[in-house]
């Protein structure tokens, strides 16, 4: 199975596996109507993937073949990413339940409303879909997905009239990809300007042309970077001072009414960046824009857009808004209002001009302006005091929105589509997040009373903000796989009419950990979500299931990830860990400059080490015929990995470890694996021509990686060898368990007979994976038939396996 041949036809199976699994869930009825959009990101994967073959049998070389491979590999898990984004907006959407109903409070219906009221203005043709589930409403590199798929997606957690204005940026980016934007903006890019920034740039522009200044409002005050307005962090190449060129440019050409918005925001980008200590590249970067601006505002922007779509009358009426919420003069329509784009988007402006002068008031004032939106009638409040400075007005909105976050996600927890035993998994964990990042919010805010808007809080705000998005992707992970899971998304159809469908992978994945914790006595009571990639979060104990495999390939990894608790909960290691801390740089042959990244990223290749060594020796063989398989890359072996050792040094550490067991009771029973790994990853780094950049550095670390893969099997073998262990007798079972795998028709009628021998009190899903796992290596052309018998095999032994609850 090691061999370059069979290696990349592995790889192979496992992608068009990944495609087929995506495709089938667009046709699910809970996904009816997001086939023709999501179906523009598969069908491009699936031509390429039907090109493979025949560059392999035109004698392609190995690294050209492995190339094309990894690199559509890629573009099918960015397809499984936003289609795993969608999934957990359609959660808040519709609700995880069938029938549910939505869990946003209604806010994806009334943004939705007003997104489509906003770009009919433009008089463009076409339809999109909202969907909550993003993080910025402006983030750059969503730009290609939402200009192909037209989706627009929501801030997850930021269901309220403070960030609506942030979307219409997305009406921008859906305009720039029709006629005539879009080949207007070729041609302005055949000049040699960059066509994602053009794209950008278009899009602000749009965004201010339509929404009006209540949109420049938001931006100033909820996105933009003042600590570091120089770098392009959005993926566009555009920088935070560069957006703000483009939408004060905007603001001045747009309409002459705009004109105070524009010195509003031009001082609080002033003052914001002087409490940073910033310089203020705004100039510069005007003048470096300014040719492009000119020809995308009166070229393109205003030249294309109907004039009613850039009537200044909305930001009129929203002056007279922010005299009413302030109780200067009564309301300029009388509720209840009239539903429309104007009257949103008005009401939004003097909601917006409200807050950056009186802050204090932000609270009172969105609900009025939310009741209003309603159809409720108000008497007109008396919302003023003190003014404040516009910077630290946008520096109260933005701690105001964590609070908002924690708020509603510590709601969804209470969700009566919730069920309790899924509710009481993961909201402790959560709960304790949320304190944590309260308590840091409420000293924040404090500093901000005590002693007004610094550097020093601008830097805690950032700070905070990137600690939300940590739990914030774990929420709606963890919401999304509940979608999954309680719509049995996540299984493998069935084989026939008369066939079931397959377990679900998440509750095969929840079976298998709660052994692990039983076993082990390290607790683990939280759930198993899909994402993108194996991940535990150690904080909240939610452990990912790589989506959208559902296949018991991949089930070895649970072992792993579950490992990093294991290694967090067992003392001696983490002592072990401090040890070698002083010694990371002893000896190394071209010690780095940065040290201390380099170090602590050492740790952590130390602690993947350690889970990879408790996979082994727990779940057994098929582990790393798994991680071999399916995972370590021989085309860049030597590359670095970040958190994790190169794949190199894994491979390495895990041939030395199946060694290391065989010593140790084994019997030679795990030789023959080992020196088959071992000789499949030397022919494939053979084929595959690949050389370290550094030999001296190289097998500095691969030495030291070694050394400390033997000590963490010693330290699992003396805290886990009871109970958790996999035995030599196990293996032996797993052996004679494979050769009734061996292929025959998969129909069901058959499967029953086949599945007595697993029916024994003795097999577990251990046994049935490192059975699958001899069987495939044996008939590798088998695999697809042999994945459809362990799914169904899978199904009938759960039950038991969730009785007896052995590992």
């Amino acid at each position: 199975m090691l061999e370059p041949e069979e290696l990349w036809q592995t790889r192979l199976d496992a992608l068009t596996d990944d495609l087929r699994r995506l495709d089938a869930l667009l046709s699910s009825a809970p996904m009816e109507g997001t086939r023709h959009r999501f179906g523009q990101l598969l069908a491009p994967l699936e031509q390429g993937l039907q090109r493979l073959p025949a560059q392999a049998q035109a004698g392609a070389p190995w690294s050209q073949r492995w190339q094309a491979l990894s690199a559509l590999a890629q573009k099918a898990q960015a397809a499984a990413t936003a289609q795993l984004e969608m999934l957990g907006g359609m959660a808040m959407a519709q609700g995880i339940r069938p029938q549910g109903g939505e869990m946003d409070g209604g806010y994806s219906r009334q943004a939705e409303a007003w997104l489509r009221a906003l770009y009919e203005r433009t008089g463009l043709a076409g339809d999109f879909v909202v969907r909550s589930g993003r993080f910025s409403a402006s983030d750059g590199t969503k730009v290609p997905t939402t200009i192909g798929l037209r989706v627009v997606g929501l801030p997850f957690l930021d269901w309220d009239l403070w960030h609506m204005p942030l979307l219409a940026r997305d009406v921008g980016l859906l305009a720039g990809g029709e006629e005539p934007f879009r080949a207007l903006l070729k041609e302005i890019a055949g000049e040699g300007q960059d066509l994602l920034g053009l794209q950008s740039l278009l899009a602000e522009i749009v965004a201010m042309a339509l929404a009006g200044p209540v949109y420049a409002l938001a931006v100033f005050a909820l996105e933009l970077d003042y600590l570091a307005p120089a770098s392009a962090g959005d993926g566009t190449g555009l920088s935070t001072t560069d957006r703000a060129a483009t939408i004060l440019y905007a603001l001045q050409h747009i309409d002459v009414a705009y004109a105070g918005a524009a010195q509003q925001m031009s001082d609080l980008w002033v003052a914001a960046l002087k409490t940073t200590g910033q310089n203020d590249g705004l100039p510069a970067a005007a003048d470096n824009l300014r040719p492009w601006l000119q020809r995308l505002v009166e070229d393109v922007g205003l030249a294309h857009l109907p004039v009613a779509a850039r009537a200044p009358t909305p930001w009129i009426q929203a002056r007279s808004w922010f005299r009413a919420l302030a109780g200067a003069e009564e309301w300029p329509v009388a509720p209840p209002l009239a539903p429309g784009t104007d009257t949103t988007t008005a009401l939004l402006g003097g909601l917006w001009l409200h807050r950056l002068r009186f802050p204090q008031h932000a609270g009172a004032a969105h609900a009025t302006a939310a009741a209003l939106l309603c159809g409720e009638a108000l008497f007109s409040p008396q919302l003023q005091g003190s003014p404040a400075k516009s910077h630290e007005a946008a520096a109260q909105a933005r701690l105001a929105t964590l609070a908002g976050q924690r708020e509603r996600l510590a709601a969804l927890l209470q969700h009566a589509q919730v069920a309790d035993e899924d509710r009481a998994a993961v909201a402790g964990r959560f709960y304790r997040l949320l304190s944590d990042q309260q308590y840091g919010e409420a000293l924040t805010g404090s500093i901000m009373r005590q002693g007004g808007v610094r550097r020093g809080v601008w830097s805690k705000l950032a700070s905070h903000g990137q600690d939300a998005v940590r739990w914030r992707q774990e929420a709606l992970a963890f919401f999304g796989g509940l979608f999954l899971y309680y719509r049995e998304l996540d299984r493998e159809p069935p084989l026939s009419q008369d066939d079931t469908a397959g377990p679900s992978a998440s509750r095969v994945a929840a079976s298998l950990l709660r052994a692990y914790a039983r076993a082990t006595g390290v607790n683990w009571n939280a759930r198993t979500v899909p994402g993108p990639d194996p991940f535990v979060a150690v904080d909240t104990e939610v452990i990912r299931t790589r989506f959208p495999d559902w296949s018991l390939w991949s089930l070895p990894l649970m072992a792993h990830e579950f490992g990093h608790l294991v290694a967090f909960n067992t003392p001696a290691f983490r002592d072990y860990q401090a040890e070698q801390q002083p010694a990371l740089l002893r000896d190394h042959p071209r010690p780095p400059l940065a040290a201390g990244g380099y170090e602590q990223a050492r740790l952590r290749h130390l602690d993947e080490l350690f889970a990879d060594m408790f996979a082994l020796f727990t779940f057994g063989p098929a582990y790393a015929t798994c991680l071999f398989a399916l995972y370590l890359d021989p085309a860049t072996a030597y590359a670095p990995r970040g958190a994790h050792p190169s794949h190199d040094e894994r491979a390495a550490a895990t041939i030395q470890a199946l060694r290391a067991m065989d010593r140790q009771g084994g019997d030679g029973l795990y030789a023959p694996l080992a020196g088959r790994l071992e000789t499949g990853w030397e022919e494939a780094m053979t084929a595959f021509e690949r050389a370290p950049l550094d030999s001296d550095v190289h097998a500095f670390l691969k030495k030291q990686t070694l050394r400390w893969a033997d000590r963490c099997l010693t330290l699992v073998d003396r805290f886990y060898r009871l109970g958790a262990r996999f035995e030599p007798a196990d293996w032996q079972l797993a052996r004679a368990l494979a050769k009734s795998l061996y292929p025959q028709p998969p129909e069901p009628a058959k499967l029953a007979a086949l599945a007595e021998p697993f029916g024994r009190p003795s097999v577990t899903l251990r046994h049935l994976v490192n059975a699958l796992w001899l069987a495939r290596a044996a008939k590798p052309q088998q695999a697809g038939y042999l994945g459809q018998v362990g799914e169904r095999l899978a199904q009938a032994l759960l039950p038991a396996l969730e009785e007896r609850r052995t590992l």
